[in-house]
C-alpha cells in the first residue's frame, strides 16, 4: 500500500493526468477512503493510492496507461513506498542522492531504484558520507561539555541545516516494459528524480538473474567489499539464502577466474 506522501507516484512513474472531474465508465479506477481527509478518494483497483490532505481527487486513466501502469506496478506491488533521496548528479554508470534525513543513507550494497520516463533503473549503494553544506568547509567539534552527539544536535538545530548526507549508486541494469536488462540504460536518470529502496519482490525479481554481476565487479567504483555485501543483501529476500549464495559464488568464479585472489576475498566474505 502506497504512504499519503505518495500522492503523485502515478505521475511521477507513469506521466497520468489528474483531472477534477469524474472519470467515464472505461476509465479504470475505484473509489477508497482517504485515510487523512477521511472522505471517498479515486484509487486504482489494483494500486491504492492513498492522498494526503487532498478532500477529493479524481485520477482518469486510459487503456494505454492502465497497460503502462501495469509494467510497473510489479515494481510497486505490496511496497510502502518511501523516497528516500533525490538525485543531485547523474551520469549513465551512477547518481549521487542527497537524503531527505541527515545521517539516513541506505545500507552499502543495497539496491536502489529511480525512474527515466517508463524506465525503472537499478543501482547498487556503493558510497554515502555526512559533510558541509558548503564545499570546503568542515564542521568544528561541539561536544566538549556534552554527554552525548544527540545532546550537540539539541543545542544547535542549525546544524541539520549546515550538513547534509549524500550516498553514491552504481548502475546495475534498467528494466522497461515487464523485461528486466542487465546492463546500463541507455540515459541517464535526471537530476532531482526520487530514489526509493527496492522492496523485498523486487530484490527477488532483480536477482533471478546474476547478469548484474559483470557490471558490479568490472566497474572502478566497485569493490570486493560492494559485491560481498550486494550478495548479502540479496540474499536475505531469497527463502534459500545458501542456494543463492552458492549460485553467486560460482558465477563470481566465471567472472574472476583469472583472479583468484579476489575471487577468494570475496567467497570468504558470502561464506553461507
Amino acid at each position: 500500500m502506497l504512504t499519503g506522501h505518495q500522492a503523485t507516484i502515478l505521475n511521477h512513474i507513469c506521466g497520468l493526468p489528474t483531472v477534477g472531474k469524474q472519470a467515464k465508465p472505461k476509465d479504470y479506477f475505484y473509489s477508497g477512503i482517504c485515510p487523512m481527509s477521511k472522505t471517498p478518494v479515486p484509487m486504482h483497483r489494483d494500486c491504492p493510492l492513498y492522498v494526503k490532505g487532498v478532500s477529493r481527487l479524481h485520477i482518469r486513466i486510459n487503456k494505454k496507461q492502465f497497460n503502462l501502469l501495469s509494467r510497473h506496478y510489479g515494481d510497486l506491488k505490496g511496497a510502502t513506498i518511501e523516497k528516500i533521496g533525490e538525485i543531485i548528479e547523474s551520469s549513465i554508470t551512477e547518481f549521487v542522492s542527497q537524503s531527505y534525513e541527515l545521517h539516513q543513507s541506505p545500507p552499502f550494497g543495497s539496491l536502489a531504484k529511480t525512474a527515466i520516463g517508463s524506465q525503472v533503473v537499478f543501482a547498487v549503494v556503493y558510497f554515502a558520507a555526512t559533510l558541509s553544506i558548503e564545499p570546503g568547509r568542515k564542521p568544528v567539534a561541539r561536544g566538549r561539555d556534552e554527554t552525548s552527539s544527540d545532546d550537540i544536535y539539541r543545542q544547535h538545530p542549525q546544524l541539520a541545516q549546515l550538513l547534509r548526507t549524500e550516498f553514491h549508486s552504481l548502475v546495475v541494469g534498467y528494466s522497461e516494459e515487464n523485461t528486466l536488462y542487465n546492463y546500463l540504460p541507455p540515459f541517464p536518470a535526471r537530476i532531482h528524480s526520487f530514489v526509493y529502496l527496492c522492496d523485498e519482490s523486487e530484490r527477488q525479481r532483480f536477482s533471478k538473474s546474476l547478469d548484474f554481476l559483470s557490471l558490479l565487479v568490472k566497474a572502478p567504483q566497485g569493490s570486493d567489499e560492494l559485491t560481498a555485501a550486494c550478495l548479502r543483501y540479496l540474499a536475505a529476500s531469497k527463502e534459500d539464502k545458501r542456494d543463492f549464495l552458492v549460485s553467486g559464488g560460482r558465477e563470481l568464479s566465471r567472472l574472476l577466474a583469472g583472479e583468484p585472489q579476489r575471487l577468494n576475498s570475496i567467497l570468504k566474505k558470502i561464506r553461507p
